[in-house]
């Protein structure tokens, strides 16, 4: 009887249980989805690049803080010659060495922005000496005059001389091999870490950054920077740069070698007192004096001084120069020659 009513029990509760599965069978309740689910995936976050002042330029162009400005002196000696990399300089320097024949100095804004090769590099000048100090650049250089060597180390003035390699390429087109020692980048990282030479400045930079029209006609210029030589240039409203030619304005586009035109924002012409500095060297007093800025297709009058502690220019007024953001052309020639400046 006993195990009777445990197997009538037993039997109860399974049949319970049947039920109450039944049940929940027919629940209106949602079944739950096994579905394996996908993550969602997240897009990988761009960090933006973290880039510095140019000095040169006003612009946020460089990749390092170093911001220390490079020069290298630049053969110029006829509209035949060609450079390599100059285009891509942020400040330019043109001025006459000898006989009426100018020289360049391009300027970068930073080591780290200075190109494998640049060239053809010649000897360093006192002008140029003077310029390169006011603006604590890195003077590179192939020897130089007596007095332009004389000058370097009386004004302590950081140079690198003769890093050069031939370039096969510039051969082709310049000849002769004074017109084809270009400078090396490897080289010149290599002596700047060995000499533990400082790769930033607090120098100032020679003029504000913004915009402003001046008075004057500004489309076209064309400098004497001798007797027998002429810098040129031509504006373009649409980009906003003027285009430099290899002489008159009726010459070509002053182009380096594979490369791109020299294109700048801003043209600045400083009058100095040009004199014989020996018998076979041109030089400027570099002081003080007065010029033009020639930027965003007009003219304004300008006055400049230099010393070595830096170079500073100032609209006539007395106020801080303001010039486009970008690169300038410096145009030193006689004041002797100012009313032979060209502006339409």
């Amino acid at each position: 009887m006993k195990n009777m009513l445990l197997r009538g029990g037993a039997a109860a509760v399974c049949g319970a249980l049947l039920l109450s599965l039944a049940a929940c069978g027919n629940s209106d309740a949602p079944v739950s989805d096994t579905t394996p689910t996908t993550a969602a995936t997240t897009a990988p976050t761009t960090v933006p690049e973290t880039l510095y002042d140019n000095l040169l330029t006003g612009e946020k162009s460089l990749k390092t803080p170093n911001n220390r400005p490079v020069a290298f002196m630049i053969d110029n000696y006829s509209a035949s010659v060609r450079q390599k990399n100059i285009d891509k300089a942020d400040l330019y320097v043109e001025a006459e060495t000898e006989a009426g024949i100018p020289r360049i100095m391009a300027v970068f804004g930073s080591i780290d922005s200075v190109p494998a090769q640049v060239g053809p590099c010649r000897s360093a000048r006192t002008p140029f000496v003077k310029m390169a100090k006011a603006l604590d650049a890195i003077y590179c250089h192939v020897g130089g005059s007596t007095l332009g060597k004389a000058m370097i180390k009386e004004k302590r003035l950081t140079d690198l001389d003769s890093l050069v390699e031939v370039s096969r390429e510039l051969k082709a087109v310049n000849g002769a091999i004074e017109h084809t020692k270009v400078f090396s980048r490897a080289k010149m990282d290599d002596a700047i870490k060995k000499r533990g030479i400082s790769v930033k400045t607090a120098t100032p930079v020679p003029y504000a950054f913004g915009e402003k029209a001046g008075d004057g006609a500004g489309n076209a210029v064309q400098v004497n920077i001798s007797s027998r030589w002429k810098v040129s240039f031509t504006y373009d409203a649409a980009t906003k740069q003027y285009t430099k030619h290899r002489n008159v304005l009726s010459s070509p586009e002053h182009v380096s070698y594979d490369g791109d035109p020299i294109r700048v924002s801003n043209v600045i012409i400083m009058y100095d007192t040009r004199f014989d500095e020996d018998s076979a060297h041109i030089s400027f007093q570099l002081n003080a004096g007065n010029g033009t800025l020639v930027s965003g297709g007009t003219s304004r009058a300008v006055k400049w001084k230099r010393t070595d502690s830096g170079l500073s220019f100032t609209e006539a007024d007395g106020t801080p120069l303001t010039v486009a953001t970008g690169k300038t052309y410096i145009c030193l020639t006689s004041a002797t020659l100012a009313n032979q400046t060209v502006l339409q």
